[in-house]
Formats: structure tokens, C-alpha cells, sequence
């Protein structure tokens, strides 16, 4: 059976990263890690920005693959908050790094990419030109972002139910729909 090398650089540097900071990872750790050669590293990947990126679009494209059999738009989006808690360590760890900036833009961008698809699939055939689609997807993209990074930072794990309804809610408008006055 052939050893997807790629997928195990990534899982050797999510264990390490589970241990420790980016900051204290380096290539040479990983690849003494991974017990290959840097050759064999830098074939597959430029630095570690790159592993990341690559580890990040693999779970977007999971949680993405798992949303679009989802019945609901709710079910939908908790197929993406369980991903996110799965991931809490391995996040604050990337978040509590000097490069922080960088890994939200990562993120946003990887966020952003998930929801656009999962928006066409949801609400496909709904009125909006591509320019109301592009400040949906920002506004979403980051504001989600922000309740996962809240989330991520604080002591104790939130309800996930809880944030998976305001997700649902916000997302549809329901949250700001003022109610019916007879």
C-alpha cells in the first residue's frame, strides 16, 4: 500500500504542533519526525506555511464533502463546528504563534472558499448578484471566524449546539427577522 507522503508530513506536524507552538517547529524537526529527507519535504512542500495550508484545505474539503449530505443548512454547519472543536488545540496553538496574522488570513481564506460552496448548494437559485454574494461571503467568512476564534480562545469548550444554531440563525437572517405585529 502506497504511503501518502504528503498527508503524513501533515499529520506528523499537526502531533507536533498539538505539543508545541509553530514557532518551536521547524523543518528539520519535522522531517527527523517524519524520518524522511528534507529533499523528500521539499519536493512535496515549500516550507510549513505550505503543510498548513495543505492540512487546512484537506479539512475544509472533509467538512465540506460531509456538509453537502447534511439535510439541513443546521446539520450543515455542524458538520463544520465539530471540525473546528476536533481541531481547538491544533488552532490555538497555530493562533498563539507570532505569525497569528498570517494563520487568520489562512483560515478566513479556507472559510471563505467552504462557505461560497456550501451557499451555492444551499441557496442556489436565490436572487443575489455577484457583488452582494462577495459581501456575504466576506462578512460571513470573517464573522464566523470571529465566534471560532472567541470559541477557541477561551478556557472552557462552548456549546456547540448552542453555536451551531446562532451560526444557522445568522446565516439565514433569521436572527434579525423582527416578529410579525398583528
Amino acid at each position: 500500500m502506497p504511503v501518502d507522503t504528503k498527508q503524513m508530513i501533515s499529520d506528523h506536524l499537526t502531533a507536533l504542533l498539538m505539543k508545541k507552538n509553530l514557532e518551536d517547529i521547524t523543518v528539520k524537526n519535522l522531517v527527523e519526525d517524519c524520518r524522511i529527507s528534507r529533499q523528500t519535504f521539499y519536493y512535496h512542500f515549500q516550507d510549513l506555511t505550505d503543510v498548513i495550508q495543505w492540512k487546512i484545505h484537506q479539512e475544509i474539503q472533509r467538512s465540506l464533502q460531509n456538509s453537502l449530505k447534511a439535510e439541513s443548512l443546521e446539520e450543515s454547519i455542524r458538520f463544520f463546528t465539530s471540525g473546528a472543536d476536533r481541531n481547538r488545540q491544533l488552532l490555538k496553538n497555530l493562533l498563539d504563534s507570532p505569525r497569528r496574522a498570517e494563520m487568520e488570513r489562512l483560515l478566513v481564506k479556507a472559510l471563505r472558499s467552504y462557505l461560497k460552496e456550501l451557499f451555492s448548494r444551499q441557496f442556489c437559485g436565490a436572487p443575489i448578484t455577484g457583488a452582494d454574494l462577495e459581501a456575504l461571503l466576506c462578512f460571513c467568512s470573517y464573522g464566523m471566524m470571529g465566534m471560532l476564534l472567541e470559541e477557541t480562545s477561551s478556557k472552557t469548550a462552548a456549546d456547540k449546539q448552542l453555536l451551531t444554531e446562532q451560526l444557522c440563525r445568522l446565516l439565514t437572517g433569521e436572527m434579525f427577522r423582527l416578529p410579525r405585529q398583528s
